[in-house]
């Protein structure tokens, strides 16, 4: 009932899907978990699990602008 919260409640968001193991996904949980519970402690931005999967999943090597900067 969305007058007790004194407002319109938010559509929910879009589940998106992150194609990794479970075992992976589960290590990616933790880590981006320990970030979001000590962000000020460590005073880093809070940031979402899926930017987090991808900069762990970067490699230098496979990047074209690598290639465009070492010419």
């Amino acid at each position: 009932m969305p007058e007790l919260h004194g407002g319109l409640m938010q559509a929910k968001p879009k589940a998106q899907r992150i194609d990794m193991k479970a075992e992976d996904f589960e290590r990616l949980l933790y880590i981006w978990e320990f970030c979001n519970n000590f962000t000020e402690y460590l005073d880093i931005p809070q940031f979402k699990i899926e930017e987090l999967a991808v900069s762990l999943s970067y490699r230098p090597e496979e990047d074209p602008r690598q290639e465009m900067s070492n010419s």
